[in-house]
């Protein structure tokens, strides 16, 4: 359950303040402080990154930085969006399965817990 508040909370903000600032707001948003508590950005073709941390420094945003490459590179194919931007490659269960196991070797190799 607290993904998908996460995720809500993400989305609210991230589009809260493109509504704000209405322009090429990625360039701009790169941390948001909440005292002990840091959200950092990074923004790579498809996606983006969001890494909550307690210490923002260079190391902590290049490995988010190298996450999210990885990422796109990894999941190339399932981020193709057709002309209206749609996603091409569906999913399912067992591809979703699959997908979490990719992002979990992904996480340990980028971040190394």
């Amino acid at each position: 359950m607290i993904k998908y508040l996460i995720g809500g909370f993400i989305y609210a903000v991230t589009h809260g303040i493109k509504e704000i600032v209405k322009d090429e707001y990625e360039i701009q948003l790169k941390t948001m402080d909440f005292g002990r508590l840091k959200m950092l950005f990074y923004y790579g073709k498809s996606i983006f990154g969001v890494l909550f941390t307690q210490d923002i420094n260079d190391l902590v945003y290049e490995k988010l930085q190298k996450f999210t490459n990885e990422f796109e590179t990894d999941f190339q194919k399932e981020l193709e969006k057709d002309d209206h931007g749609n996603w091409l490659n569906g999913t399912s269960d067992a591809k979703n399965v699959a997908y979490t196991q990719k992002v979990e070797e992904l996480l340990k190799i980028s971040f190394k817990f």
